[in-house]
């Protein structure tokens, strides 16, 4: 596991410093309004509780590939991944189920 320093801020002030235990380390970061912090790399997407740094759900995947975080919207989070071609795939995860994901 490896170990990455996060600091949750509120509008420049600093509610909490936790250190959280990431499966991959995180390229992006960030909080969503489910009470969660979202980070995603090459090959993997890990939601952690803000709270206890609890995993939450995790998509991984096989080979490396490179997410845009598109939106959180009605307790889902989307991204997508660019294909040859010109394609691209939407993934979703949904977060109101701790521990569950969709895609």
């Amino acid at each position: 596991m490896l170990e990455k320093n996060v600091r949750y801020a509120h509008v420049s002030q600093v509610s909490k410093n936790i250190v959280l235990q990431w499966g991959e380390m995180p390229t992006s970061v960030a909080y969503i309004g489910t009470g969660q912090i979202m980070g995603w790399g090459n090959k993997a997407i890990e939601i952690r509780s803000v709270e206890t740094g609890h995993l939450d759900g995790v998509f991984m995947h096989k080979k490396s590939q490179r997410l845009k975080f598109l939106c959180e919207r009605n307790d889902k989070v989307f991204f997508s991944s660019a294909k040859g071609g010109g394609h691209c795939q939407i993934y979703f995860m949904t977060l109101n189920k701790p521990c569950m994901a969709n895609w």
